[in-house]
């Protein structure tokens, strides 16, 4: 079920320790679409994490694990 009007947020983080998180800018494309790019600085797996929080005050995230990206 898509979700307008909603505030979004994106955090991205290396699988192993020592990284500094990567937070991507997210904007409303129009009916629920959302586009927030990151820009990988380093090879490898990541984890991404998003947040939601819904017009209506619900809250929900989601969790990714991306293996194997390349840098940009």
């Amino acid at each position: 079920m898509p979700v307008s009007h909603a505030s979004v947020g994106i955090e991205a983080d290396m699988t192993h320790p020592g990284m500094a998180p990567l937070f991507g800018n997210v904007r409303e494309l129009g009916q629920g679409r959302y586009e927030g790019p990151i820009e990988f600085n380093m090879g490898g797996d990541w984890v991404v994490m998003v947040q939601v929080k819904a017009a209506d005050g619900r809250r929900f995230e989601r969790q990714f694990l991306l293996k194997d990206v390349q840098p940009n």
